[in-house]
């Protein structure tokens, strides 16, 4: 059943990819998708994370 979620293609580097792999059997992901969703969810929590802090560190500095 096709699914209507948006769909992205990337071509990775293979360092990259083995990366992906060796993060997915470490963590018991079942499939690549959900291994590759979870990292981009941990770095776009931590960007969140790093641009906060950036913004109190930067408040009332002119």
């Amino acid at each position: 059943m096709p699914t209507e979620k948006p769909r992205v293609i990337i071509t990775l580097p293979g360092d990259l990819f083995d990366r992906i792999e060796d993060f997915r059997y470490e963590n018991r992901y079942p499939n690549r998708s959900e291994a590759v969703l979870a990292l981009i969810e941990e770095g776009l929590k931590v960007l969140h994370r790093k641009e906060s802090v950036d913004g109190k560190q930067n408040k009332g500095v002119d």
